[in-house]
């Protein structure tokens, strides 16, 4: 079947899935036909390409507006449509799927069909140059030259002499940076904006492509003028607001004012990497002839630093100051900061090894690096940020540093990295970051090894399916008994009700840091949630960490201990997936707020869930009405949905004038007495329950307000938004029957107002304010109970035709409708009058015992977890499994 992508208009690419016509009609080109390939590769290069090459949101973002702006053009979007397959095909590469070559022939029939046009395009000297297609082939053709597997530098070469011709000849740079000239005048703002912001991403491929000891002439052109630089900057600050127009929103308008800094800063560090790209090979070259260094560069490249950090200090404070001391680290300001320090700090750490500074120096820019990039581990798909790892992991010593971010490189620099590595290594060498680029020159010898040599991935598998997994998980969760007693008792003593466990998170991730494990704190938007990952490839594994306690009452639901088992967990996974060296990824995240928050909703609704193959952790429970003596992983969870209704009625003097007023607390009494009478008309497995939170203050006013509260308790998700709508029912008949209005709001979003907040008058509550059943998949199921009894001699209930339903409700329901889920009980020991949420339940969470008991539940779910990333048919299971369960609940 054949596409048509239109004549595109702002803000249509997002919507480019909903396009499907047989043929595309480019205006002024004829027509150019897209194939499903190509129009896979044109929604590829939003949701993928555009990832790699801007930190914006891609639906807004720069190369988004490239593709609008050149939809008139064939010889442009041929050049688009060859990159977006070529990134596609890395994609694919890097997520270990077979290639059947079909994208990279495609890409390049693409690519050279637009060449040969742009080319017969050029040689029409009388046609008026077109800037937007011109500019928008060159960057197109850098882009696609500098990602081949083997970089043609002699063609590189050319094009960058051919964007200096381009650029002498048409005086394009001094038209834009002049508003006063007659060309410069002819241009819209918009158009004037886009063309600078677009020369500048050219000058910045250059300056790429220089790595691999090639091009160059765009940059020395565009450095030999640095007034001309500055100018192209500041007019291209507005080109996203000018250019998208009213579509743009509002926070993207205010994203580009506070990031001003960062495009500065940015095109500033592209003069700079130009200056010690030239120095590097320069010194590079001068180390095998024997020739000094020139030193005077040093000085020139050692100003030009020191300059950065004083021009931008707000940047760099931004990101190296506590976390305590500013508003919200995750949020997208700090990120991007992030990794432009990051960025910084990897080139000032490439000159420090080119000029031979001394290791002390070198080691300090590195831990600087590397305290400036826990704040990018959403931002690492950037292909900018991708190099500075590069440069980081050469020089780290820290071999969990390492692992991590050689799972965060692109397929391409990870072959070259092991191979230079390994060879290195042999030959006693330090790896210099040129090195690494004369190699990623030309890695198809090594692509073709790896993907032909298959035997040591099902080597490693083969390990990671076998018996010594249980030992490796067992002895590394062993090892750090002593550091896993003492962060249990430490959240187990400081109890913190939802959205403010602060310390919690912070021992915590202190406690991961100390291990060797990078951490993003305050992920996702959320103060109190972190993330740490360890492993490449493969499937992606992620333990759920609760840590919020009661209020009153303290941890009487045993937060402290999901919190130490998911730790567990984690480290159980990341040694066996370490010991086998086997593809495979495993996640823990820390998730704020199960006790009344919806935290997980709020991750769910963040993306946190969204590549995820299972989410998996463990919960402590009293004696279960089971069989089974140490638990259940059999086991369902009632939805829950929590919320208030508000009568607004009218006050007036109750001995007076009392017809004058409208008795809000009437209201709430009618409510109370017909929520009470629809209990006899609900399931027997259904709860409601409510009070009145408020009914007025004194008793010679008539009540204006009231409020009362409701819980809603069903089996499943769809039978609660059918019973809220019941209740919402009687709220309503109450208003109506009163004369009050009546107007809801969800206990969920309400506990944490700074965060979110709806007030809903006589509208459906979102179903995202309503904490879904649980769903436990049926193989996780089966798998952990069989792991527990083979390996850790503990019998959980495990018989999904009869699952233990919790009558309480928890977020990880919703999570079981994202991902294949399982969230097993763990029976520990407490007295026949312990109950959770009460007392005795909190002195039970603290004791040896139940500490016991977490650890062994961790240990079957770091074997469970470990299953799910080894074994292709179990997790192909396990996903059928998920899709059936969903499609009864649709």
């Amino acid at each position: 079947m054949d596409y048509l992508v239109t004549h595109l208009s702002p803000g249509s690419l997002p919507l480019v899935n909903h396009i499907g016509l047989s043929q595309i009609e480019i205006l002024g080109h004829g027509s150019l036909t897209l194939g499903h390939e190509e129009y896979e590769a044109l929604g590829h290069y939003q949701n993928g390409f555009c990832l790699v090459h801007t930190s914006k949101a891609a639906a807004w973002s720069f190369p988004v507006l490239l593709l609008q702006k050149v939809s008139y053009s064939a010889i442009a979007l041929r050049y688009a449509v060859a990159v977006a397959l070529q990134d596609l095909d890395s994609r694919r590469y890097t997520e270990g799927l077979a290639l059947s070559g079909q994208e990279s022939a495609l890409a390049f029939s693409h690519f050279t069909r637009a060449s040969s046009a742009f080319q017969e395009a050029m040689r029409q000297s009388a046609k008026p140059v077109d800037h937007v297609e011109t500019l928008a082939t060159f960057y197109f053709h850098y882009v696609y030259l500098t990602h081949q597997r083997a970089v043609n530098k002699e063609e590189l070469q050319k094009l960058s002499q051919a964007v200096v011709g381009y650029l002498q000849r048409s005086s394009i740079g001094d038209v834009l940076a002049r508003s006063t000239t007659e060309s410069a005048a002819a241009m819209t703002p918009s158009m004037r904006s886009f063309l600078c912001r677009l020369l500048l991403w050219v000058y910045r491929e250059d300056v790429y492509a220089m790595g691999y000891r090639c091009a160059g002439q765009v940059a020395r052109y565009m450095s030999d003028r640095p007034k001309l630089l500055r100018r192209l900057c500041v007019v291209s600050r507005p080109a996203l607001q000018l250019n998208w127009g009213t579509l743009y929103p509002t926070e993207q308008r205010l994203d580009d004012v506070f990031s001003a800094q960062h495009l500065d800063m940015l095109v500033r560090m592209i003069q700079l990497q130009f200056q010690i790209t030239e120095f590097g090979w320069s010194a590079m070259s001068d180390e095998c002839s024997g020739t000094p260094r020139p030193e005077a560069r040093n000085a020139q490249i050692e100003e030009k630093l020191n300059l950065i950090e004083t021009d931008f200090s707000p940047t760099f404070q931004m990101v190296t100051m506590p976390d305590d001391s500013h508003p919200n680290p995750a949020c997208d300001l700090v990120e991007s900061a992030a990794v432009f320090v990051t960025i910084y700090y990897a080139w000032k750490m490439i000159y420090y090894r080119c000029a031979g500074m001394p290791e002390d120096m070198i080691q300090e820019v590195l831990a600087m690096l590397m305290q400036a990039a826990q704040h990018t581990i959403r931002k690492v798909h950037l292909k900018d940020l991708r190099r500075a790892l590069l440069a980081a992991v050469i020089e780290t010593k820290n071999p969990i540093h390492k692992d991590w971010i050689m799972s965060k490189l692109g397929p391409r620099w990870r072959l070259v990295l092991e191979h230079a590595l390994d060879r290195h290594s042999r030959l006693g060498k330090h790896v210099s970051i040129w090195t690494l680029y004369e190699l990623a020159s030309d890695t198809s010898g090594i692509c073709v090894t790896q993907i032909a040599d298959t035997d040591t991935e099902r080597n490693a598998i083969a390990i990671l399916n076998s018996e010594s997994t249980v030992d490796a998980v067992v002895n590394a969760v062993d090892k750090e008994l002593g550091a896993l007693r003492e962060i249990n008792s430490v959240i187990h003593n400081n109890p913190e009700l939802c959205f403010k466990e602060f310390k919690a998170h912070d021992n915590i991730t202190a406690l991961l840091e100390s291990l060797g494990f990078a951490v993003e704190k305050h992920a996702y938007g959320l103060d109190t949630s972190f993330v740490a990952e360890y492993g490449q490839g493969g499937r992606l594994v992620t333990i759920c960490s609760e840590y919020d306690a009661l209020e009153g009452v303290g941890h009487a639901c045993g937060h402290n201990l999901i919190a130490t088992a998911s730790i567990a967990s984690f480290l159980g996974i990341a040694a066996a997936l370490k010991q086998s060296g086997a593809p495979g990824r495993v996640r823990i995240l820390g998730c704020p707020a199960e006790e009344g928050g919806g935290g997980k909703i709020k991750l769910i609704q963040a993306g946190a869930f969204n590549d995820v193959d299972a989410a998996l952790m463990v919960h402590a429970s009293t004696p279960l009405d089971i069989p089974q003596p140490d638990g259940a992983a059999a086991v369902g969870g009632r939805s829950v949905a929590i919320f208030r209704g508000i009568f607004t009625g009218e006050p007036a003097h109750a001995g007076v004038v009392p017809w004058n007023g409208i008795n809000a607390l009437d209201a709430a009494s009618l409510t109370y007495s017909a929520i009470s009478m629809l209990r006899q008309q609900i399931r027997p497995t259904d709860r409601l329950n409510l009070y009145i939170k408020e009914g007025g203050q004194m008793t010679n006013i008539i009540t204006a307000r009231s409020v009362v509260e409701v819980g809603v308790r069903t089996l499943t998700l769809g039978e609660n938004e059918k019973l809220q709508e019941r209740v919402r029912n009687c709220f309503k008949g109450a208003a109506l029957a009163t004369g009050c209005k009546i107007e809801f709001e969800s206990v969920y979003v309400y506990s944490q107002p700074d965060i979110m907040t709806t007030l809903l008058t006589m509208n459906p509550l979102n179903r995202m304010d309503t904490y879904a059943d649980l769903h436990s998949n049926e193989p996780l199921c089966h798998e952990f109970t069989d792991i527990m009894s083979r390996h850790f001699d503990s019998h959980f209930h495990g018989d999904m035709r009869d699952p233990h339903i919790s009558g309480g409700g928890s977020d990880f329901g919703n999570v079981s409708y994202e991902c294949p889920s399982l969230h097993p009980l763990f029976i520990i020991p407490t007295l026949p009058t312990d109950n959770v949420h009460a007392p005795g339940f909190t002195r039970a969470a603290g004791e040896p015992a139940a500490f016991d008991a977490a650890i062994k539940a961790a240990k079957g779910i770091a074997v469970l977890g470990v299953r799910v990333l080894a074994d292709e048919e179990f997790a192909k299971r396990m996903r059928e499994a998920y899709e059936e369960d969903m499609k009864k609940c649709n």
